[in-house]
């Protein structure tokens, strides 16, 4: 703190005796009759300043330690720029489960000001698959929460059309179809992976997967990161690390935020049978 600002008066040496009196309009001494109104003004000055600085650093400390028990929950805005309501401090809630209507609700409802969706084509209507940041996450309400919805299933073909069968496919064939998996739309096929990722991010209905077309004699041979989405009744056994076959159809790509702050672009698969294999 900086030293509080004292008055700097000159030294002036008493008069001798027998000393000449001041010239006509010199500086009087500062004792004459009449100045003990401003000596007296001077020390009180003093004592004030002195008080207000006591104060100021006993507020000071206080507020400090307020500051210190409150730094968690604050969001500080940058030097010289006045706080706004994007600065507010949020907490991300928990969208598991909700459609992409319940889910917008949820965050406007939570103070969250800036939310994006996944560009996959899901309506708003279809369940949340995955949420970034994660639910519990302290944040300021402007910082983004970016969802992604769990794409529409294709039309179930007419009746008088039998479904195609799920084709068996080899590691090139899955490559073919995670190179660009938007061209190869409705596709059935067989797949085989391991599961990296089935928590509460990504809900009870998807899941990631390193995923091939062949089933892998080591985990870590599985290659192609990939979401598998589907029934929670039909996905309730599988959890991270089982190893799995699937029949399922191609639904294109998916681009979502990574927890580092990047993205990426998967293939996205919606599982009609899955069985664990390990």
């Amino acid at each position: 703190m900086t030293a509080p600002w004292t008055p700097q008066h000159p030294q002036i040496d008493p008069p001798t005796e027998g000393s000449a009196a001041p010239a006509q309009g010199g500086r009087p001494p500062l004792l004459r009759r009449g100045a003990w109104p401003v000596v007296v003004a001077i020390l009180t000055g003093l004592v004030v300043v002195g008080s207000v600085v006591v104060v100021a650093v006993n507020v000071d400390g206080a507020a400090r330690r307020a500051a210190d028990a409150a730094a968690a929950d604050s969001f500080v805005p940058a030097a010289g720029r006045a706080p706004t309501a994007a600065d507010v401090p949020v907490t991300v809630p928990d969208l598991s489960g909700k459609t992409g209507n319940a889910a917008s609700e949820a965050l406007g409802a939570a103070g969250v000001l800036n939310v994006t969706f996944a560009r996959n084509d899901a309506l708003m209507t279809q369940p949340v698959i995955g949420q970034s940041p994660a639910a519990g996450t302290k944040q300021r309400a402007g910082d983004p929460v970016h969802v992604t919805l769990q794409p529409e299933a294709p039309a179930a073909p007419p009746p008088s059309a039998p479904a195609e069968s799920h084709r068996k496919l080899s590691s090139r064939d899955w490559l073919v179809i995670a190179k660009n998996p938007d061209a190869h739309v409705g596709e059935r096929v067989i797949v085989h992976g391991r599961v990296t990722q089935f928590d509460a991010a990504t809900g009870t209905t998807a899941f990631r997967a390193s995923v091939d077309g062949v089933r892998q004699k080591q985990a870590h041979d599985y290659d192609t990161n990939t979401m598998l989405g589907g029934d929670a009744a039909d996905l309730e056994d599988i959890v991270v690390d089982d190893e799995f076959t699937a029949e399922v159809t191609v639904m294109g790509s998916l681009t979502y935020k990574t927890q580092i702050g990047g993205s990426t672009t998967v293939p996205v698969l919606l599982v009609q049978t899955i069985s664990r294999t390990s």
